[in-house]
């Protein structure tokens, strides 16, 4: 059976002025992405649940398997039954 890794990625990111998946975290690499591709090296599926912006994250992590939470506005609990 292969490990899961769920992401949580559904904020708004108010104080940073854009969704916290996409800040970007290395030289063209968003931190979804970043935290993504770890977790994959270390031999996970990896699913990532949003909420906040959602199409802009998906258009921007095409390679990531995303749920919506159509509830982020709920907290991270919301999130974390969605996944």
């Amino acid at each position: 059976m292969k490990t899961m890794a769920i992401i949580l990625a559904a904020g708004e990111g108010k104080r940073m002025g854009m969704p916290k998946a996409l800040l970007e975290y290395e030289k063209g690499r968003s931190f979804l992405r970043a935290l993504a591709s770890t977790f994959g090296k270390a031999g996970c599926s990896v699913m990532a649940v949003v909420g906040s912006d959602a199409e802009t994250v998906r258009d921007n992590t095409p390679d990531v398997h995303l749920i919506v939470n159509g509830g982020w506005q709920d907290g991270a609990f919301s999130s974390a039954k969605a996944g």
